[in-house]
């Protein structure tokens, strides 16, 4: 019966808070209690605390600081309130380079309302690796999950981290991160210094630099480009027209835009821009952009004469690997060789 008062005390009943009940909270309250907590100790209501708190001079706990207490995982909340470094811009432009919906790397957990506090990201299961690289530039402690799911009949196996912060939802949205199931705007906070940083996580994140058969074409070329919102893709169309002087167009792609860079010397002057010493990038991404920085110009006249490729050649025994030798792309030595033939032998040779 006597705990039983004791922890309906309220003020107003003819009781006094004594001067051990007042330490006692203020020491609940420093160790991470909130103030109905710590009023609670000593059956006090949470009037008591605010008032004990003010008697000392002692302020609230703002919200970040309520939650160092309450997180289960680490995560530095302040990562993005301002944009003045490589990694900062870097992962703004990853976390916001499309916002269509039934992408999974919306900044809100699927089926959350656009009020929500959880960032949501998700990749295929060979770019694991690019979200420890995220977890830690955020100093976070939040575990990476492995999933599987069938979308139209196809299995997808993905890897996903959810990290759920106020402060880092409200400043990735006001730095045109989106809400769930809207578009993302384009971040004009990020310095000039730092946007191609930015556009390299935008093309890391939804963007490609492949080496494949373009439509209603027969020969294989050098394909780069990105796909999103309106703004986004216009964006980075003019930050590429700005940098490199070659403005493109863009076109409707289902709901959203692309656009692309075709050929060799522009998709390789473009990956030059957004690769060149960098040091964070989605590792699949960077390999490719590696592999094209390092084909020559096609075009680039050789400065050597037939007799002495035909002498590599003997030594090399194909034009590829003579090609390959001299730093030129496969294809481009043959056609010296045999035009130095025709003139020194007046006949045609095959060309190996």
């Amino acid at each position: 019966m006597e705990m039983t008062e004791h922890t309906n005390k309220r003020r107003g009943s003819g009781t006094r808070v004594t001067p051990c009940e007042a330490e006692m909270i203020l020491c609940a309250y420093r160790n991470g209690m909130s103030k109905k907590e710590a009023a609670a100790v000593c059956g006090w209501s949470v009037t008591v605390c605010v008032n004990i708190l003010k008697k000392h001079g002692i302020e609230s706990r703002k919200y970040s600081e309520r939650q160092h207490f309450w997180r289960k995982y680490a995560v530095d909340e302040t990562f993005f309130d301002q944009i003045d470094t490589e990694a900062k811009a870097y992962w703004l432009g990853f976390l916001t380079a499309d916002g269509y919906p039934a992408n999974s790397r919306l900044l809100t957990a699927d089926g959350y309302p656009a009020t929500s506090r959880v960032i949501d990201i998700g990749l295929q299961r060979g770019d694991e690796a690019h979200l420890r690289k995220l977890r830690d530039a955020l100093k976070s402690t939040h575990p990476i999950h492995r999933e599987t799911r069938k979308v139209k009949g196809k299995v997808h196996h993905q890897s996903r981290i959810r990290i759920g912060s106020k402060r880092l939802s409200r400043a990735l949205n006001k730095l045109g991160a989106l809400a769930y199931g809207q578009l993302a705007g384009l971040c004009t906070s990020v310095p000039v210094n730092l946007q191609h940083h930015y556009w390299r996580g935008s093309v890391d994140g939804d963007g490609w630099i492949l080496h494949a058969l373009p439509p209603k074409r027969r020969t294989l070329t050098w394909m780069t480009g990105l796909c999103g919102s309106h703004e986004i893709v216009q964006g980075y169309v003019d930050f590429i027209d700005k940098r490199l002087g070659h403005p493109h167009e863009i076109y409707p792609h289902g709901k959203i835009y692309r656009v692309d860079y075709n050929g060799l010397a522009l998709p390789r002057s473009i990956v030059e821009l957004l690769y060149t010493n960098a040091h964070v990038f989605l590792e699949r991404k960077k390999k490719a952009a590696d592999i094209l920085m390092q084909i020559k110009d096609r075009h680039r006249k050789c400065p050597y004469d037939g007799k002495y490729l035909e002498t590599l050649h003997s030594k090399y025994k194909t034009w590829n690997a003579v090609a390959e030798f001299l730093g030129f792309p496969p294809g481009t030595l043959s056609p010296i060789a045999l035009k130095w033939r025709r003139e020194n032998a007046g006949v045609k040779h095959g060309v190996s």
